[in-house]
């Protein structure tokens, strides 16, 4: 899946972490629940953006930031078809 790992006040899963962030509240410390809650949500942005990358490049991405699509290899296709006479 991804290489991004849940590590949070030593909690490594979800259901760790939403639960520890509970006790925090309960415990009246705010402010470490509201800087619990922000890693968290940093963990799921990171996560989520990195698995609609691989998603939409199928895991194919270019160091130079270009990620071909259908449109692109029809283009490159026909660009290819003119070059060689249609062939």
């Amino acid at each position: 899946m991804s290489e991004y790992k849940l590590y949070i006040n030593g909690m490594e899963t979800e259901a760790d972490v939403i639960n520890m962030i509970k006790d925090t509240i309960d415990a009246g410390d705010y402010d470490s629940a509201k800087d619990y809650l922000d890693q968290y949500k940093e963990f799921i942005e990171t996560r989520d953006s990195h698995e609609y990358m691989e998603d939409k490049h199928q895991g194919r991405l270019d160091p130079d930031g270009f990620y071909p699509d259908a449109r692109d290899h029809h283009l490159i296709n026909q660009d290819f078809k003119k070059a060689t006479g249609g062939k």
